[in-house]
């Protein structure tokens, strides 16, 4: 697992990725984004 700070930046990116937008990206580097996503974060803003 990463640092929390990297988590919740992941947890991010994941929520903010489209369709097409994940087709471009490596299956390993997905893979590792939802590995080390924060499970329990809840985003509390927009």
């Amino acid at each position: 697992m990463v640092n929390e700070r990297y988590g919740i930046a992941m947890t991010e990116i994941l929520h903010y990725l489209k369709g097409e937008d994940i087709d471009k990206i490596l299956n390993k580097f997905m893979i590792f984004l939802k590995e080390n996503a924060l499970k329990n974060y809840k985003r509390d803003f927009l």
